[in-house]
């Protein structure tokens, strides 16, 4: 669908070889797979349990650790990959902020609960944009539209809603 999280990837070590001083891993890409991990990094009898030293993406902007499910990993990154680039980059915001606790509700909301303003500089941009999307633009008549303060109405949306701007004059809007 996308290939905003198209970067996403693990760093993978063998837990075994570092404790013995030896760093053995690799890098590698969604889905993970336990048997290609165990065959690169040489898992066997011997040495059972990895590590994950590293993550590259957007996988990189959520805690995970270094001892996490790869079932997990798949799942949540099957999950980003399902959202285009402004909702991934919306998840990321949407958790920093503490609007979600969990990687699921975050994407949940990034998919059903998001207003995205394009091309705003501003609030009060993004204030005019919301006028004339819902039609109060055209109500108002040209005259009146012409004075009215829209860095006013973007000032009191912000304050009485949950903005965030995201890269490329791009501000979002969570509804729940």
């Amino acid at each position: 669908m996308t290939t905003a999280t198209a970067e996403n990837m693990v760093w993978i070590g063998n837990l075994g070889k570092y404790n013995e001083g030896e760093l053995v891993g690799e890098w590698f890409d969604f889905p993970l797979s336990m048997d290609i991990i165990a065959q690169e990094i040489g898992l066997d009898a011997e040495y059972e349990e990895f590590f994950i030293g590293d993550y590259e993406g957007l996988l990189a902007d959520f805690n995970f650790g270094e001892y996490a499910s790869i079932e997990e990993l798949n799942e949540v990154v099957e999950q980003l990959d399902s959202l285009d680039e402004i909702q991934a980059e919306a998840v990321t915001e949407i958790m920093s902020l503490g609007i979600a606790q969990e990687i699921e509700e975050a994407v949940n909301i990034a998919e059903d609960d998001l207003i995205v303003y394009h091309d705003c500089k501003d609030m009060g941009d993004v204030a005019h944009q919301y006028m004339e999307e819902t039609g109060q633009l055209d109500e108002m008549g040209e005259l009146a539209s012409r004075y009215f303060n829209f860095d006013a109405l973007g000032r009191d949306m912000d304050i009485e809603g949950t903005f965030f701007e995201l890269e490329g004059e791009v501000y979002v809007q969570v509804l729940c």
